[in-house]
């Protein structure tokens, strides 16, 4: 199944004047930074809540936690842009592949 990345901007990273407030800033939290499926989905990978998954595209690699989302179709990825630990992956709305993460 071809899986495609719906990469959203956060509230508060949208222009220059909400992302240098310090305040607006300090609303975000790192629940954001999560790789998102619906339930079928992960239960076709295999995954569980809260499993670190890494997410690929071509040359960019990313691991994070897995969240459910129900409101997502089959095959959506949701990943947000425009969060320190989602900067400079991939594309927005291109294929993506996600697999358990590596063990080292």
């Amino acid at each position: 199944q071809q899986s495609f990345r719906l990469a959203p901007w956060p509230m508060y990273r949208t222009d220059n004047v909400v992302r240098r407030a310090k305040a607006l800033q300090e609303t975000m939290n790192d629940e954001l930074a999560v790789i998102s499926v619906n339930q079928t989905m992960a239960e076709q990978l295999g995954f569980l809540v809260g499993e670190r998954v890494t997410a690929s595209q071509g040359d960019s690699r990313i691991t994070l936690p897995l969240m459910i989302d129900n409101r997502l179709a089959d095959g959506v990825v949701l990943l947000p842009s425009a969060l320190a630990q989602t900067k400079g992956f991939g594309e927005t709305m291109a294929a993506i592949s996600l697999q358990r993460e590596e063990s080292h």
